[in-house]
């Protein structure tokens, strides 16, 4: 589970600015929290698993989510073109690196991840491993004259000098270390295996959730038992699907062709395929006058957007624990969703019993009270008078833990408003024509 995130010199993110995800402990709403988990730290505060972020246009709101994508897409791959770029509005910050930090639990251990770096090169990585409270730095690779320098832990680091030195040997200046060492390990070493896994498997979408919608189509052709969860969880929400099926396209002698409707899926299995083709999944709307069929594509927007929801929360229902109990961090979450479906989403994600997190941005303010989100679970951006994005919680605020914060939000107390001028420019235009 993540602890807390942090990032400095990334696009609109100039000075660093943390998100948190510790509870804090005087707020009398216990429900959305759940233990971090640490077997040789149970006293460790206890982790939320929901961080709603609001504020105006142009703030720097997707950009968060973009730092928060950085450190996965390297665990996949070399630096990818236009992954990382500095913070412009400051000259100052030209010549350095952006800087993400990720603590995290992984297989009851506590972690932190440290990453320097900018599009051309790895400047600084480091792996930390907390033992009962105690740091121990795994490894530190650190860009200095014109050379990688490396530094093992050699009492906590498992594997040999000989080992280390080929891995060194095999990463290049735009590939993470760790990478390297899990693509070209032994089964047996296992020591850096669980953080890898977990820094890997954060599922971060900066279109909304429609990049989901995509995967659906192919999670629910390859794991047919998603179907039924995927229908059950999106009738919930007053969507008229009752059931997903297969088509099967047949070929004619001919040349010609017909969409056949298979309604079972075993009897699919069975059919003669040779001069068939699996088409696409399509749904299932019963009405007064029969059943009626349609593609993914012919659904509402809000639609695809909660099957593709339903079908990764199957996915993390079923994954292995590293993947279960990661991150989906989503910019604008209520986009093409209804503000009620919203908040029943926020809602079965609190409760859910899957330790999985929800990191997600959003303009809706009907889930700002007190029982549906805590105070420190909402967290708030805006510009600097420099240009710079800034991030707080709103429990940074003085205020009652049960008072409206949605009131108090349109009334400007915790800024993060948009600062509209167009009345008092309109009025000035008609002045002139007056």
């Amino acid at each position: 589970m993540l602890i807390e995130f942090s990032v400095e010199n990334f696009r609109s993110i100039g000075p660093r600015q943390t998100l948190s995800m510790v509870a804090h402990s005087r707020l009398k709403n216990k429900a959305p929290v759940v233990d971090a988990g640490i077997a040789d730290d149970p006293r460790f505060p206890k982790l939320l698993k929901v961080a709603a972020i609001y504020g105006p246009n142009a703030s720097g709101k997707s950009n968060l989510i973009r730092a928060l994508g950085v450190v996965p897409a390297l665990c996949r791959e070399l630096i990818p073109k236009r992954l990382i770029r500095h913070f412009e509005l400051d000259k100052r910050y030209a010549d350095q690196p952006s800087v993400f930090e990720v603590h995290f639990v992984a297989n009851q251990k506590r972690y932190s991840f440290y990453l320097a770096a900018t599009s051309e090169r790895i400047w600084e990585e480091s792996l930390t491993e907390y033992r009962k409270n105690t740091a121990v730095v795994l490894y530190h690779r650190q860009f200095t004259q014109d050379a990688d320098r490396y530094a093992f832990d050699e009492k906590a680091f498992e594997a040999n000098e000989m080992l280390r030195d080929a891995w060194i040997a095999l990463t290049s200046p735009t590939q993470l270390f760790i990478h390297q060492v899990m693509k070209n390990s032994y089964s047996e070493f296992k020591q850096m295996r669980a953080a890898y896994a977990w820094l890997s498997s954060m599922q971060i979408e900066e279109q909304g959730v429609h990049n989901w919608t995509a995967q659906a189509l192919e999670i629910l052709d390859q794991h047919p038992e998603s179907q039924e969860f995927v229908t059950s969880f999106i009738k919930e929400f007053d969507i008229p699907i009752n059931g997903i099926i297969q088509t099967l396209w047949q070929r004619n002698a001919d040349g010609t062709g017909e969409k056949l409707i298979i309604k079972d899926r075993a009897a699919l299995e069975k059919i003669d395929q040779r001069d068939k083709k699996i088409g696409p999944i399509i749904f299932t709307h019963a009405t007064s006058t029969g059943d009626a069929y349609f593609p993914m594509s012919e659904e509402s927007s809000g639609t695809q957007a909660l099957v593709g929801i339903a079908a990764n929360l199957f996915m993390s229902n079923k994954g292995q624990p590293n993947e279960s109990d990661s991150v989906m961090a989503i910019d604008e979450l209520d986009r093409s969703l209804h503000p009620e479906i919203i908040r029943e989403l926020i809602d079965f994600q609190v409760h859910d019993e899957n330790p999985r997190q929800w990191i997600f941005t959003l303009h809706s303010t009907r889930v700002m009270n007190a029982d549906c989100l805590r105070r420190d679970q909402i967290w708030l951006i805006e510009r600097d008078n420099t240009g710079a994005t800034q991030l707080r919680s709103i429990h940074d605020f003085a205020g009652r833990e049960g008072e409206d914060i949605e009131k108090r939000y349109y009334e400007g107390r915790y800024r993060a408003l948009p600062h509209i001028v167009r009345k008092r420019k309109r009025a000035t235009v008609k002045a002139k024509h007056t």
